[in-house]
This record gives structure tokens, sequence and C-alpha cells, in this order.
């Protein structure tokens, strides 16, 4: 999920990786307008990301760069990944993998790859990375499962999960600050974004694996040095509820993500794409079932909303078929 903001007149404030916009959410109702880029992938991927005019994966285990119609542009295999976060500016990524480890991937502009690094290593799972850059720091923040991982079982007894958050001024040293948040519920999905001299690190907390979850924020005014103040977005109700992005808007924030609200517990396989509209204190004013033309159940991993076109990437039934979908509405 990728924290962006679009920008009508002013440059990009490249240090987040993202772009302000004081405009209105685009209007998603006309579903004559959806273009597919493509429906089916290659590949099957656990996580994927828009990456500039690509999108990039973890897949087959591996870092894995997509061409715009679905074909693999590169695969490298010396790079362990299922789980990816990238930055645009620069071309960076954060990874996660089965080696229980955070790597650190640079890019150039041809999408080779310039140097990929481990950050963090443990003997416990390391999940969904984070990467941001606050004027001058630079902060990563990825999740440690220790004990049961991903239980879906409400009978049983999940792992303790704690988002660790590093902060560095120069990407090679990295000190510790305070964790962010813990507990024995599964906490996913983060990410991170910056706005009136706070940080914020929305968040999926979950019950148990595809189970019902809430979508909450939590927020730091020392530059991420200690973190206060828990809420919920999507409170708890029986949904599954999935991260995908939030963007900055005239009244507040827009929140896309996927949910199985009208099909509780089905999970992946029986989630649509949903936006939020927010207020500036993130209470919800209204929501909306946005229609991507899709008879299938969507799993959403990231929304690129741009002036003239919002686009969605997404995997239909995550669960059994894993077909991997790049779609955008002309607005």
């Amino acid at each position: 999920m990728k924290y962006r903001m679009i920008f009508m007149v002013f440059l990009a404030l490249l240090f987040t990786g993202c772009t302000y916009s004081d405009a209105n959410s685009p209007n998603l109702e006309n579903t004559s307008n959806i273009n597919t880029l493509f429906a089916s992938a290659e590949i099957k991927t656990g996580d994927a990301k828009i990456f500039k005019d690509k999108v990039i994966a973890g897949a087959d285990g591996c870092m894995t760069i997509l061409n715009k119609d679905g074909t693999v542009y590169n695969q490298f295999k010396d790079i362990p990944a299922n789980w990816i976060y990238v930055l645009e500016e620069p071309m960076m990524a954060v990874s996660g993998s089965g080696e229980n480890a955070i790597r650190l991937t640079r890019f150039a502009e041809d999408y080779s790859v310039l140097d990929s690094r481990v950050l963090f290593s443990s003997d416990n799972l390391l999940i969904d990375p984070v990467i941001f850059r606050n004027n001058d720091i630079w902060i990563v923040t990825y999740t440690e499962i220790i004990g049961t991982v991903n239980n879906a079982d409400p009978e049983n007894e999940n792992g303790h999960y704690i988002v660790h958050c590093y902060i560095s001024e120069d990407l090679q040293t990295w000190i510790p600050a305070d964790d962010i948040i813990s507990g024995d519920n599964n906490i996913e999905d983060g990410d991170m974004f910056s706005e009136d001299n706070a940080l914020y690190y929305i968040y999926e907390k979950e019950s148990y694996d595809k189970g019902p979850s809430s979508i909450n924020i939590i927020s730091s005014v020392d530059h991420g040095k200690t973190w206060n103040n828990e809420s919920e977005i999507i409170p708890l109700s029986g949904a599954d509820n999935e991260i995908a992005a939030i963007y900055k808007n005239e009244n507040g924030y827009s929140l896309y993500y996927s949910s199985d609200r009208e099909n509780i517990g089905e999970s992946y396989n029986g989630s649509a794409v949903y936006r939020a509209e927010l207020s500036g204190d993130f209470k919800v004013i209204d929501t909306e079932k946005i229609d991507l033309d899709e008879d299938k159940g969507i799993l959403l991993y990231d929304v690129r909303q741009d002036e003239n076109r919002t686009s969605f990437l997404y995997v239909q039934n995550y669960l059994t078929e894993n077909n991997l979908c790049y779609k955008e509405i002309i607005h």
C-alpha cells in the first residue's frame, strides 16, 4: 500500500515520493472508462506495487519487474522478496521474505539493480517493510512475528506482532526508535505518511488471518522516535479489510481498500474495492464501492491516483487463482 497525494500546481515533494493536492477525489462511477492493461500476468504474486511505468512484485519468492502488459521485464533470482514497498524518487524498494530479513534494493532508471543488501535480520519472520523519507531522515519500519504466523483459527493462540521503527541519515547506519505498535493480533499492510509536522502509520489490525479486521492509524510528533494516539479508521465489524492506498484531498483523505463486507467470511475471494472519504482527523464521511467490472474476488495491492486516471493493481481470487490484474479508470 502506497501513500500518494496529487499535486496540480506545485512541484512534487520528492522526499516523500508523493505529490500534494487540494483537488477533490476523482469520479470513478463510469465503468465504460475502464481500461484493462492486463488481466493475468505470466506469474503468480504474493505482493505487487506500481513502480513508475512498470510493476514490481514478489513472484516465485524473488523480486520481479513486470511490463504494463503483464510480461516479465526482469527477475532477480538472487533477491528474495515476498513483501515489497517502493519509492520512486530515488528508485528503491524494501522487501521481506522467508529468509527472515529486510532488504534494501536500489535501482537505476532502466530498472537494473544498483545494489541490494540486508538491513535487518532475525530468527523470526519479518514482513511488510516500509521506507519513508521525512526531510533529511530516512525511516524504515517492518513487522516481526514471534510465534505463530498468520494464525487462521480463532480458537488458537496468535503470534506476537511487533512493528519496529528505525531511523537513518544516510541509509547505512540505522538507529532503533520506539516500536510503533505491538500485540497478539495480526498487524499487517503498514504504510507511512506525514502531514503538519506529524508522522502517521496506518495498518490493518486483524483478529486472525483472513478474519475480521480494522484499519487503524497511530502518530508521532517527534520524527518517529515515539508513537501515540492509536485510533480506528475503519472499525472492526466482521469484514476483512485490506489497505491499498491513501491520498490527501481538499476535505481530508481518500482511503482505498478491499473488503469482504458484502460477503463476510469469504475474505480475499469475496472482496471488492472501496474508497472511504475521510475528514482531516481520519473520521469516515462516506464510503463508495468502486466498480472495476470484475466478477471475481479482489485483493487490492496498490492504487495510483493521477490527474486523468486512477490505476488499480490487484489479484483475482487470491486464495485459488491468484491472477494479477492492472486496470485504470479514465476520468
